[in-house]
């Protein structure tokens, strides 16, 4: 992770004007923190479902669906924890495609799409790209010609039917954006160290309830959820692939106690640590 704000570095393929993932996901790599990058982003998928925050706003995106993040949009992937039906077992094809490539084709200095605007069109997007991922996955000969056609496609489409002006440009740009990551960072490597509000105001060197805005802004979740997620992703962590007892899976992921750890398992998951663990033994 970047010091102040993680812009992602994307090396395409070599015959291929975009980088291309197939992902098989599970427990905590499912989790994918804030971030940005210059390239177009899609994500299609194949097997499960999960929760994708964009610019602070959550999109649950289920099986056989894709999501279209536009170029340097925040965001980031989580399955919601202990929501039944998001278990944290996915697989994805993830497309990264590069940013300069398409704005050679366009008039606009910048480029902004709204893929929601035109339900035939996304529709459309997705049988591409359902077309795309078999492609890459078969990797029969010749294949990189054939997705840089269907590419290609998908990028007729965009500029025809779903280009819009970047309303939301200032809001890309605004500094206090940068100064979440910090928060973000910070959370993730200290989730298991007493961390308070005016605690994470201060690093950010922000008012309190200005970075309590602002983190919702960005995550789409306020600080206090944030961090509770946090603790209990690698709480669950630890009560499913170690025999550390309660109390030391509460004070090792930043619970006060025994009691706090329990009650907080119980309010987002609705059952206790222990009767998790016994569903887990009973399966």
């Amino acid at each position: 992770m970047g010091k102040t704000y993680k812009l992602e570095e994307v090396i395409h393929h070599k015959r291929l004007p975009a980088k291309i993932l197939h992902q098989k996901l599970k427990n905590e790599d499912c989790f994918v923190p804030l971030h940005w990058h210059k390239d177009l982003e899609f994500n299609l998928m194949l097997r499960g479902n999960t929760e994708i925050t964009v610019n602070g706003k959550i999109n649950r995106v289920m099986q056989g669906e894709y999501i279209f993040i536009n170029s340097k949009e925040i965001h980031m992937l989580a399955p919601p924890v202990g929501v039944p039906g998001f278990e944290q077992d996915v697989e994805l094809l993830t497309i990264l495609w590069d940013y300069d490539f398409l704005r050679y084709y366009s008039e606009y200095p910048m480029l902004y799409f709204d893929t929601e605007q035109n339900i035939a069109v996304k529709e459309e997007i997705g049988n591409i790209l359902a077309k795309i991922a078999k492609l890459f996955i078969d990797k029969e000969q010749y294949y990189e010609m054939e997705i840089t056609a269907q590419l290609l496609s998908i990028g007729r489409l965009l500029l025809k039917y779903c280009a819009v002006f970047p309303a939301v440009a200032e809001s890309m740009t605004d500094k206090a954006l940068y100064r979440m990551q910090n928060a973000v960072d910070h959370i993730e490597k200290n989730y298991n160290e007493e961390i308070t509000l005016k605690h994470m105001a201060d690093i950010t060197n922000m008012a309190p309830t200005y970075f309590s805005k602002k983190f919702h802004a960005v995550t789409g979740l306020s600080f206090s959820h944030y961090l509770n997620n946090c603790r209990l992703r690698n709480a669950i962590n630890d009560l499913t692939n170690s025999d550390m007892t309660m109390t030391e899976i509460a004070y090792e992921n930043g619970f006060p106690n025994v009691k706090a750890f329990i009650e907080a398992f119980k309010r987002t998951l609705n059952v206790t640590p222990y009767q998790y663990k016994k569903q887990l033994k009973d399966q």
